[in-house]
């Protein structure tokens, strides 16, 4: 499985050593992980996971993806940020070389889309309404995308096509 999802809003305990070697390797091997929140309800799972990725990744803290990073290309060609809530401007990485193995949200994108049994969307999206329903599903797609092809969007080659569909 190249792409693992995790979704928290509580703190959880420490892991054990073995998870946290698991997942170092995982990811160093070409692995992907997404890390979805809704920071409203409180740091705790924020603290846990920051603590999780720091003693799996000495050295490697998330930080602020450049506006620049291909997840915002890798499909559709995004600029301002969604999710159900929109708590954090930004997204979140661990660098490991020329690729983001790790990209965190704190802005509940999967919570904008999720359905009930009659397909009726479980939660508003605020403060942008459907557009940015929207604009959470088409970075569903991108981080799908950027898990699944990672640079490919940045090669050259791509530059003016990307540029002929932003006009």
């Amino acid at each position: 499985s190249p792409f693992l999802f995790m979704y928290g809003e509580n703190a959880f305990p420490e892991w054990k050593e073995e998870w946290r070697l698991r997942l170092a390797r995982y990811l160093n091997a070409g692995g992907f992980l997404f890390i979805d929140s809704d920071s409203s309800k409180g740091d705790g799972f924020d603290k846990s996971i920051r603590r999780e990725l720091a003693a799996a990744f000495p050295g490697k803290p998330l930080k602020k993806l450049e506006p620049e990073h291909t997840v915002y290309k890798s499909f559709f060609l995004l600029k301002e940020q969604a999710g159900r809530l929109i708590n954090k401007p930004y997204l979140e990485g661990l660098d490991a070389d020329d690729r983001s193995p790790v990209i965190y949200s704190q802005n509940d994108i999967t919570g904008a889309f999720l359905t009930d049994a009659f397909g009726n969307y479980k939660f508003d999206v605020t403060p942008g309404g459907e557009t940015q329903r929207e604009m959470s599903m088409r970075y569903g797609v991108n981080i799908i995308m950027y898990a699944l092809c990672v640079n490919y969007k940045s090669d050259q080659v791509h530059i003016p096509f990307i540029l002929k569909r932003r006009r």
